[in-house]
């Protein structure tokens, strides 16, 4: 297929997978938004006082305000930067997008970590133009992006792995969410404070260079590539969308449709992904096993095994803590948590 080109920057991918990958996610998140409205009709009857009782310990009060609340802050956010509206409206649905992609993703195949190339501000250079977004939009645009660049940080997964312990074990949902809300703020305090401790110890120029040097240097060269060639929209890319769009409707009728359909539809957004390039040995060991565990022993010894693949689950992250407290006692580097993307 066609490379992808844009100003100062050319990707590995080629535009039709990509651009497939991100027609297949729109149709996704529209597919599981449709499956999902007898829920969110129950969580506007909530917000209003009118929930039934058996949907009163799932569905609180308060999330449909706290949603519109984020909505009428980020709206009010970008207005105040000086973004255009319409620009900040599809930033903001691209986003939604993305986050209910990844979350799917993550809970029905157990990743450790998603990463994909469907950036907003590069998806908008393609359906809107260049040329019809002025500079100071772009410019903030580009800011917002950065934010959604590594989708590990998305936080929705282990949200909805944490509702779903907190029903099961009969912890409130404002515990819950209070706990949650703690430990973010506590994360964001010690990660900012470590990192500007780090930098001033031992010199930025020392540290990582895709975070201190060429993280930077990438998102304002994007920036001003964008807007010093001026395009409009790209029908190519659009046709890749309608067709991904298309392809991904079809397997998802055929996944819900006919039980013998060997197909799962996220495979279609995850193949080609830097993720699954990483990590799909491990992946297609832990389908080998389960396959072989199931066939063998039926549904009592998948039950048994399960226990012994959540402890060496357990095990690997207990170890990378180990190691990583061993690390920063002795003033090594080189020990990860997850697979890293490296250009070269």
């Amino acid at each position: 297929g066609q490379q992808e080109w844009s100003p100062l920057h050319t990707f590995g991918y080629t535009l039709t997978a990509r651009y497939q990958r991100v027609g297949a996610m729109l149709v996704a998140s529209a597919g599981f938004v449709w499956a999902s409205r007898a829920e969110m009709k129950e969580m506007v009857r909530a917000a209003f006082g009118r929930r039934s009782r058996a949907s009163e310990a799932s569905i609180p009060w308060w999330s449909l305000w706290m949603f519109l609340t984020g909505v009428v802050v980020y709206l009010l956010w970008t207005s105040a930067t000086g973004m255009e509206t319409y620009v900040a409206v599809l930033m903001l649905v691209f986003f939604l997008v993305i986050t209910l992609i990844t979350a799917r993703i993550v809970a029905t195949t157990g990743f450790p970590w998603v990463y994909d190339y469907f950036r907003t501000m590069y998806f908008l250079t393609k359906l809107v133009g260049t040329a019809r977004i002025d500079p100071h939009t772009f410019t903030n645009l580009g800011m917002l992006d950065w934010g959604a660049l590594n989708n590990r940080v998305n936080i929705v997964p282990q949200t909805l792995d944490g509702v779903k312990i907190a029903r099961r074990t009969g912890i409130g949902q404002g515990h819950f969410l209070l706990g949650i809300t703690l430990g973010i703020i506590l994360a964001m305090g010690l990660s900012f404070a470590t990192v500007l401790w780090m930098s001033y110890t031992y010199g930025g120029i020392n540290l990582s260079e895709s975070i201190y040097r060429g993280g930077g240097n990438w998102l304002f060269n994007r920036i001003a590539g964008f807007q010093q060639y001026h395009v409009y929209t790209d029908w190519t890319v659009m046709g890749c969308v309608a067709g991904g769009g298309a392809f991904m409707w079809l397997l998802l009728y055929m996944h819900r449709t006919f039980l013998w359909w060997p197909l799962y539809p996220l495979g279609f957004v995850i193949g080609g992904t830097v993720a699954c390039e990483q990590v799909w040995f491990a992946i297609f060991l832990g389908w080998m096993v389960k396959v072989l565990v199931v066939r063998a022993g039926g549904a009592h010894a998948y039950r048994r095994w399960r226990s012994a693949a959540l402890g060496l689950i357990l095990g690997e992250f207990v170890q990378v803590g180990l190691w990583l407290t061993v690390a920063a006692i002795t003033s090594t580097i080189g020990h990860r948590v997850f697979p890293v993307w490296t250009p070269f």
